[in-house]
């Protein structure tokens, strides 16, 4: 094992087997947790019966001489040490946050004892076998971070007595570091086994001295519990960072007008660059101001199908949704029986200048994307869609054969020749396409109740099933395999299902990016739980975003009582704060100098509400990709799920709801979500002055601290715990009595 280990790692190793224990333990549960002191790191070592355990360094001393200055024993939950060295004074606050699950913290400050550079930092996690020893033992790690993503480390040991972790460093607690130092919180969580952790990003730019800066706020829990295979590893991580999640600190959220977003939306979808001509017919450009680009059949439907779900709400978008659908079916290809992604008319306007930009070239995505869409649509009764979906089905179900549900990226659509098999060397295909394929199946049998695309759901899900943690390569698709799967469970009774919904919504959450940044241009926006839209992307893009937290709230709905109770805890949380954050990849919302100049594609018009493709990291530009148009219905979307007409004013809730009734005296509710957790309810004046409301909890009325705030636009709000249900008894406001006003 000394030979697998790094010249830093072997160090660290050897620091730690020569440690002195400390006058200091825990019991955690399954675990015992001790101080270790070496010659240029303190300890807080995890262990279960000697069979090796997670050593977090606390402090750290390049020159090698680490000294405790002071320890407050342990008592109760809470302790504090301090220890000095060359760089200057640590003091880290130890906490034991919930004994039963394991779960502790380490926050640690760092006051430098003269201005300090940090060339150098290293991992704060070692992974141990009996010892404790990091030269012995051994484990996978099968989660980290990858870019902006959280901050977090998932793995297990190779002996089942040891257990697994999750680690997870609160970066937003560090934003003062990087700002200071003008580094970024992207990739700063990582390494290889058994040295892994968080390291301080070095930097040229130094931290004041005698100024106290936080340099790590680390949780960590540990099980016993060791997963057998890919379906339970993603169901521990989903129930660790379940039970993570509610204790680390979180940002508030605040109220986005969204109704306002629709209204510009509504006027600046209208400008001549959002559209391209086809032999006077007008279609949405996939980015502003693109007219080397043929009009995709996925952008057509990606814009409508939220216009029709507003359409319920209101009917000001019923001309656009008509003229975006009355084309529609020039995409449909007679010669190989289905609708394609470019358009007939306007293939010459692609130049060759990626494999995909040829006419006879299929992204696999980009074949049932616009199938499933029509599927929505021939649901809710459009019989032209219906007839174009079933138009449609065949042929992509002999792609779906010809590729024995491992779909290649891209590929000849007449001959089905394949022309790049893999998204990178060794890494495979668009993998989770098969959860489309076996969404639009589901889909099809809903309309049908043909067993036979029952049959062909299950087919897509088995090879599914070969696949880990890396299920996940786009955000959509794998958010509408997990509907799929739970679907095929639902109807099937055959528990693998089930799992694997549970299994893609975990890479799903291991994308995500659980923290805020703040500083750079990322002061200007949120940040916290944003959701990747590829597994390399390194930036956050609006239409795959709001399209998966849609496709989450239909899991959460109809999952029902039945839902993993981690997954009713985070997919809520997924949805409130995409209404926090998701209106400021409109342009209008960010800082002139935030924006990128020159687009990859496209031109910017930062005065349109038309939504940027990327949000990034603080220290870059935004909208480097372009101006989406095919994300332009996305407050289309949320204002339909998100805002009810009821009784003379509009109800506004952050977490999903059900059975909604309204009566001019009366509003009920069930509000989705863990107990533990809260969220906002709001009512907007619609027609008439809003009247007075009283909150009731499971028809008990609640203290006055649960009255509504008025707000300064003249709404009434709530801060409602979730998972209950909720009334709202309301009483019309007195008139002035004659002659008074």
């Amino acid at each position: 094992m000394h030979k697998a280990l790094s010249g830093w790692a072997l160090a660290d190793a050897v620091d730690l087997e020569r440690a002195e224990r400390l006058d200091a333990n825990w019991e955690l549960g399954d675990f015992t947790a001790i101080l270790l002191a070496g010659r240029n790191s303190v300890w807080w070592y995890f262990g279960r019966d000697d069979l090796g355990g997670v050593a977090m360094r606390l402090g750290y001393s390049p020159a090698g001489v680490l000294s405790v200055t002071g320890f407050e024993k342990p008592e109760k939950s809470a302790s504090r040490l301090a220890m000095e060295c060359e760089l200057g004074t640590f003091v880290v606050t130890l906490q034991v946050v919930d004994e039963t699950m394991s779960l502790v913290r380490a926050t640690t400050t760092l006051t430098p004892g003269e201005d300090l550079t940090v060339p150098f930092w290293p991992r704060d996690l070692l992974m141990c076998g009996p010892g404790p020893s990091p030269l012995k033992g051994e484990g996978r790690i099968r989660v980290t971070q990858s870019g902006p993503r959280s901050g977090l480390i998932f793995g297990s040991f190779d002996q089942s007595p040891t257990g697994s972790f999750l680690y997870f460093q609160n970066l937003s607690r560090l934003n003062e570091y990087f700002s200071l130092t003008q580094t970024s919180g992207a990739d700063t969580v990582g390494g290889q086994w058994p040295a892994v952790g968080f390291g301080l990003p070095p930097s040229e730019q130094k931290i004041p001295g005698a100024r106290s800066t936080e340099v790590s706020d680390a949780f960590l829990t540990l099980t016993p519990v060791v997963p057998e295979d890919e379906l339970d590893a993603g169901e521990l991580f989903l129930d660790l960072l379940g039970g993570v999640y509610p204790e680390i600190p979180r940002p508030d959220t605040e109220y986005q007008d969204w109704l306002q977003a629709v209204d510009r939306s509504l006027e600046d979808i209208q400008d001549p660059a959002a559209w391209t001509e086809v032999e006077g017919s007008r279609f949405i450009a996939a980015y502003l101001d693109d007219p080397k680009t043929p009009p995709e059949s996925m952008v057509q439907l990606a814009v409508l199908v939220p216009l029709l779900e507003f359409g319920d709400w209101d009917d000001r978008a019923a001309g656009l949704g008509e003229q975006l659908w009355s084309q529609f079916a020039d995409f449909f290809d007679p010669a190989v029986g289905s609708v394609l992604r470019w358009h007939p008319k306007a293939t010459h306007l692609l130049d060759d200048s990626e494999e995909h930009r040829q006419p006879r070239v299929m992204d696999s995505w980009y074949l049932y994307h616009p199938l499933i869409n029509l599927s929505r649509m021939a649901i809710h009764g459009d019989q032209t869609a219906r007839k174009l979906l079933f138009d449609s089905l065949e042929y992509a179900i002999t792609v779906a054969h010809q590729f024995g549900y491992r779909w290649p990226v891209l590929f000849n659509v007449d001959t089905l020749d394949v022309i790049r098999a893999e998204t990178a060397e060794g890494e495979g295909g668009e993998y989770d396409v098969g959860g489309s394929y076996a969404l639009l199946m589901m889909q099809a049998y809903d309309l049908t109740n043909d067993d036979r695309y029952l049959l062909e759901a299950k087919r897509a899900a088995d090879v599914m099933l070969e696949r880990g943690f890396d299920i996940f390569y786009q955000l959509n698709d794998t958010c509408f395999g997990a509907g799929a799967f739970l679907r095929l469970w639902q109807h099937t009774g055959e528990d693998r299902y089930r799992r694997l919904s549970h299994l893609c919504l975990a890479s799903v959450f291991a994308n995500a990016w659980l923290w805020e940044c703040d500083y750079g241009h990322a002061s200007a926006y949120p940040t916290f739980f944003s959701l990747f839209p590829l597994a390399d992307a390194p930036y956050v893009a609006a239409y795959e975003e709001i399209e998966a937290v849609g496709a989450l709230k239909d899991y959460l709905i109809r999952s029902g009582s039945e839902i993993r109770p981690a997954l009713r805890l985070l997919i809520p949380e997924a949805l409130r704060y995409l209404l926090n954050k998701g209106i400021f990849y409109y342009p209008p919302r960010l800082p002139a100098g935030a924006v990128a100049d020159r687009p990859q594609v496209g031109t910017i018009k930062a005065h349109l509400w038309i939504p940027l493709e990327d949000l990034r990291d603080g220290w870059e530009n935004f909208g480097q990709v372009g101006q989406e148009v095919y994300g332009a219905g996305s407050a289309f979307g949320i204002v339909a799920r998100h805002y009810h007409r009821v009784d003379g004013a509009i109800l506004h809730n952050e977490y999903p709801l059900r059975d909604l009734e309204h009566s001019p005296r009366r509003i009920s509710l069930y509000l989705e979500g863990d107990e533990r957790m809260a969220c906002r309810i709001r009512l907007i004046p619609d027609d008439r002055p809003l009247p007075d409301a009283t909150l009731l909890f499971d028809g008990e009325k609640v203290a006055a601290g649960r009255q509504p705030q008025r707000t300064p636009e003249g709404h009434l709000e709530w801060q409602v715990p979730a998972g209950r249900r909720v009334t709202l008894r309301l009483t019309p406001p007195r008139k002035p009595a004659k002659g008074k006003q």
